[in-house]
């Protein structure tokens, strides 16, 4: 079967992941490879058995995508100290952070134009009870991300990977409205593009896009982390996209 190695030379094109056959192996990084000289190869994180095994009910396309994340976080964690705790947390468990990822990704049928690099735009804030708030964007678009959230914590000496949830409300083709929860999430930071989540007032502040270019249609939610949940506090919409057509945004909730 198909050995995914990952070479230092990928860094720079993190799209990409060369395919090696090599019998009765599993998708790993390999030392004794000739493609990666083994000075090199001590550079990158062993893939755990638990990880691989998990790799192995994912469908081939999507393989090399998770190994990519993995590499991704870790790239990160030799680069930026300040998030580097929080970083090697992920990539040493990186079977649960596999599964963030898939739910981040949602039920959508896995694309293989999807870039793993957008992992990189991920953002990190420590909290008070030595938790971690994780946005974790797992694809990046020309105005939207799509990313989840989740805390991480440990307890007895083990990593705990804690779903959150965000309330919105779309509209049916009918005309209703109907809210929806879920993890996996499509927008960007607003006001400011870079924030996110404030960690002074624990609020997340998101706009998620329904047209495109100047369209100045969407939805706008704001969240506030209560007790390890994000709690709904505002949430309005503009669901007319013509640029000609004045309008506000409608208040939805509360």
């Amino acid at each position: 079967m198909d050995v995914l190695i990952y070479q230092p030379a990928m860094l720079q094109t993190p799209n990409k992941l060369h395919r090696l056959k090599h019998p009765a192996a599993v998708p790993s990084v390999a030392d004794d490879s000739p493609q990666v000289q083994k000075s090199e190869a001590e550079h990158y994180p062993k893939l755990n058995s638990k990880f691989l095994a998990k790799l192995k009910q994912v469908p081939d396309a999507a393989r090399s995508y998770y190994i990519g994340v993995i590499y991704e976080l870790y790239r990160l964690a030799q680069h930026d100290p300040a998030k580097q705790d929080i970083l090697k947390k992920l990539v040493q468990h990186q079977e649960q952070t596999l599964d963030m990822v898939q739910l981040c990704l949602g039920n959508e049928r896995f694309s293989q134009y999807l870039d793993w690099s957008a992992v990189g735009q991920s953002k990190f804030w420590k909290q008070a009870n030595k938790s971690y708030l994780v946005l974790l964007i797992c694809a990046s678009g020309m105005s939207d991300r799509r990313f989840a959230t989740f805390l991480y914590s440990e307890a007895d000496g083990k990593a705990i990977f804690k779903p959150l949830k965000l309330t919105k409300f779309e509209r049916k083709s009918d005309g209703t409205l109907q809210q929806v929860d879920s993890v996996m999430t499509f927008g960007r930071s607003f006001p400011n593009a870079s924030q996110w989540f404030d960690p002074v007032s624990q609020e997340l502040r998101i706009w998620n896009r329904l047209g495109g270019g100047s369209d100045p249609c969407g939805t706008q939610g704001t969240y506030r982390l209560q007790n390890d949940e994000f709690v709904l506090q505002e949430f309005t919409a503009r669901w007319e996209c013509d640029p000609r057509k004045k309008g506000d945004y409608e208040r939805l909730y509360p």
